[in-house]
């Protein structure tokens, strides 16, 4: 995976200007509550959009301000669920996973989605709300690339 982003946006009372140019498989993120870790994940996922610069996967442009391109997150090949995805902290994990995995392109749906739930180990909490999970769970939740 080659992943080139420079973006620059506010969100709230962060400033982020962020450079980073990644060819790996497997990437993590560690840092401090709030420092944008979460951010950098939206920004790449298409939940968020910053004001200005570029995100390029694999040679496909993401987003691009100069040229006024911004792919849909339903189209680009990565996905999330993110805390901005929660409409409704009553939902199960079930539920919320569900409706991602829906939106998520027919052709790009590598597994089914019980392989999933299984591989990422979800069944202590699949039925659980949202709402009764701990902050950390609630907000840690992310879809693998290509489900």
């Amino acid at each position: 995976m080659l992943l080139e982003m420079s973006v620059k946006m506010r969100r709230g009372h962060l400033d982020l200007t962020t450079q980073l140019s990644m060819n790996d498989s497997s990437v993590g993120l560690f840092g401090k509550s709030g420092v944008g870790k979460s951010t950098v994940l939206g920004l790449i996922a298409g939940t968020i959009q910053p004001q200005s610069g570029h995100i390029v996967l694999n040679g496909k442009i993401l987003f691009n301000s100069r040229k006024g391109i911004v792919m849909p997150r339903e189209q680009r090949p990565v996905g999330a669920v993110l805390q901005v995805d929660r409409a409704n902290s009553a939902e199960t994990v079930r539920d919320n996973l569900t409706i991602a995995y829906h939106r998520t392109l027919k052709h790009r749906r590598l597994f089914k989605l019980d392989f999933l739930i299984g591989l990422l180990e979800l069944d202590t909490v699949f039925d659980h709300t949202i709402a009764l999970l701990s902050p950390a769970n609630a907000n840690g939740w992310r879809w693998p690339a290509h489900c």
